[in-house]
């Protein structure tokens, strides 16, 4: 039967980059970062996370760069969101909307340095 889910890609420009910026700014764990080819395999994942993010850039078979640039769909977990936000801004990631109350709790979007954007709810 099906699972979870175990990994999903988000479109990045530079596969270093933005390595630089999940793993740096937001603290997430490097699950891969290998060579593939001309490309690179680089698998990145919040603290805790069972799922991965794959950073996949120029040389993969899916990648376009009308792909680059959109909300991602990915939501996280957030468990402060105005401590989240001061973090975010202190290392001048852009806030998108939020934090604000949601009838689902506190929502936070920002952008990663390629533009690609993503929810945190919580509280």
């Amino acid at each position: 039967m099906i699972g979870a889910i175990t990994s999903v890609p988000v479109y990045v420009t530079d596969a270093t980059a933005a390595l630089e910026f999940f793993v740096g700014v937001l603290g997430f764990a490097v699950r891969t970062n290998s060579a593939m080819g001309p490309m690179r395999w680089v698998e990145v994942a919040p603290p805790g996370g069972q799922s991965v993010l794959v950073l996949t850039g120029p040389g993969f078979e899916s990648w376009a760069p009308e792909k680059v640039g959109v909300f991602t769909g990915i939501v996280f977990a957030l468990t402060d969101a105005e401590a989240t936000a001061e973090h975010l801004q202190k290392h001048g990631v852009p806030i998108v909307s939020g934090p604000q109350r949601m009838p689902w709790g506190m929502q936070l979007v920002f952008a990663d340095p390629d533009g690609n954007t993503f929810a945190a709810v919580g509280t």
